[in-house]
């Protein structure tokens, strides 16, 4: 009887010690769990914007958003493409999706060659979805004489001579 005795009273004096050491796990976790948010919150999409976004782009993967002033940049990946979302005052204005020029419809390839922008360099090509529902292509040129330039042509090919995301 003696010896059970000893072990209960052993046994409460770790007790505390157990609590306390469970507590202080308990109070790190908490501190952990904390910080992590904000360290994700600098990448995530703004609330102004995140339901129109998941919505837009349900599939959206590795999200890098910058925001500057009233204009939101969210980068991802969706079906191995790679797209830049622009908002401006929490409203989609448009969104630019990373293209080749050998993958441009032939209609754009002729739209270009017709426009006698040919003897430039391609250095980039986007389609560019915007909100009323059509897409355009947008091709930075650049040759010898002058600074790249974008130039802009409608699904038709016919060459825009303003952006349309701008208008």
């Amino acid at each position: 009887m003696k010896l059970y005795i000893r072990s209960v009273f052993f046994h409460l004096q770790r007790v505390p010690r157990i609590r306390r050491t469970l507590r202080l796990l308990g109070i790190a976790g908490c501190c952990l769990i904390a910080a992590l948010p904000a360290k994700a919150q600098n990448i995530s999409v703004p609330k102004g914007i995140a339901e129109l976004f998941y919505i837009q782009y349900p599939y959206a993967t590795d999200l890098k958003c910058r925001v500057n002033g009233n204009r939101t940049v969210v980068d991802f990946l969706m079906k191995n493409e790679q797209y830049e979302a622009i908002y401006k005052k929490n409203e989609w204005a448009y969104t630019a999706m990373n293209f080749s020029f050998d993958r441009l419809p032939e209609k754009i390839k002729s739209g270009f060659r017709r426009s006698r922008l040919d003897a430039a360099d391609v250095e980039d090509v986007d389609v560019i979805y915007i909100p009323s529902g059509y897409e355009t292509y947008r091709l930075l040129l650049k040759n010898a004489e002058t600074t790249p330039r974008y130039q802009y042509f409608s699904e038709s090919g016919k060459r825009l001579h303003t952006p349309p995301h701008q208008n």
